[in-house]
């Protein structure tokens, strides 16, 4: 938690303002890549073809 709070620029205790544990920081993390990697993947389809 430490480095992420460094590379963040924030302290260590502010990061578990956020989150209340590392689980929930990488629960998170990984809800965000992976709402990222679906509208990358669906930007280029037309709303048709999703039908």
């Amino acid at each position: 938690m430490a480095l992420i709070a460094r590379a963040a620029g924030i302290s260590n205790g502010s990061l578990f303002t956020y989150f209340a544990t590392t689980a929930e920081l990488f629960d998170q993390l990984y809800l965000e890549l992976k709402t990222g990697m679906v509208t990358a993947s669906l930007a280029g389809i037309s709303a048709e073809r999703l039908r």
